[in-house]
């Protein structure tokens, strides 16, 4: 009887440990769950950011595309001009 009791109360210690560890397991877990949301969250602002310099980027060359179109246009009037007059 005694002996049966010792072996229960080894199982039991052996039970809460484990389940101690189990907890430790679980806290990590839960730890690296959350500085990976974080991380996702930071990753998501990043390219929100730079979908928006993107875009900012496309406005930039129709700018651009439109200015050297009215450069271009103006420089074809100046060769005429410039061609209308003799040396």
């Amino acid at each position: 009887m005694v002996d049966r009791s010792k072996r229960i109360q080894s199982a039991l210690t052996d039970v809460d440990e484990a389940v101690g560890q189990t907890n430790d397991m679980i806290y990590q877990i839960a730890t690296a769950t959350g500085e990976q949301s974080s991380v996702v969250d930071e990753i998501n602002r990043n390219i929100t950011r730079l979908n928006g310099l993107s875009q900012q980027s496309v406005e930039i060359v129709g700018d651009t595309n439109k200015v050297a179109e009215d450069i271009a246009t103006m420089a074809k009037g100046l060769n005429t001009n410039v061609g209308r007059f003799k040396v």
